[in-house]
């Protein structure tokens, strides 16, 4: 069993995203891990790539958005936590040695971000809170979560929803119990990206709560 699983949905990256998301992977000074990617029926042929790296490959038969490909990636995890990477998006590569020397058993532990492309910002947690969606931080990688605190309390993701990381993470926070934080921007997240699920909601070509 690895210490960590890195659950990676995909659906219609570009070669380069997915081969600088799963470099920064290989990257990782910290190795006991092992890497879950779940193609959420992308119409571009994700396979090959990922077996390139020699990655777990799994293809949804329909269609669930991120919550539901995050979904199948916990099932099929062995680790003992779980970080989640979206498949435009890339780690630092000290991202996971990191996490391990700011975990000592905790439920989760937090960790910061800083984007890249169109538009700059990020975050770097202190310490202060565990429930940092009350700063409007809900995304899934920032949030290292103890799979037996997610079996345990059903936090399954809602699915067939564009997002479902703000009510995931009010569950999250409701049960944990324990934390701790890494005060550093570990988590590089991609903007103005044109395939984005979040740059076509912002345009309001998607409903981000479903039809």
């Amino acid at each position: 069993m690895a210490r960590y699983s890195i659950i990676i949905p995909m659906y219609n990256e570009t070669p380069d995203d997915l081969k600088r998301c799963f470099d920064s992977i290989l990257r990782q000074t910290y190795t006991d891990y092992e890497v879950i990617c779940i193609d959420d029926c992308s119409p571009n042929g994700l396979a090959n790539i990922v077996n390139e790296y020699g990655f777990k490959y799994i293809r949804h038969g329909i269609n669930k958005n991120n919550g539901g490909a995050r979904n199948t990636g916990v099932r099929e995890a062995t680790g003992e936590y779980l970080v989640f990477v979206n498949a435009d998006d890339y780690i630092t590569d000290d991202a996971l040695m990191e996490i391990d020397n700011a975990n000592h058993g905790e439920d989760m532990i937090l960790i910061g971000f800083q984007s890249f492309g169109e538009v700059e910002f990020g975050y770097i947690p202190d310490g202060t809170t565990a429930n940092i969606s009350r700063f409007g931080w809900n995304g899934e990688p920032l949030h290292v979560v103890k799979r037996s605190v997610w079996l345990d309390n059903d936090l399954y993701e809602l699915e067939h929803v564009a997002f479902a990381d703000v009510e995931w993470v009010k569950r999250l926070e409701s049960v944990v119990k324990t934390y701790s934080y890494v005060p550093k921007a570990l988590y590089m997240f991609q903007t103005g990206n044109e395939r984005s699920l979040t740059t076509r909601i912002m345009r309001g070509e998607v409903n981000p709560y479903g039809d």
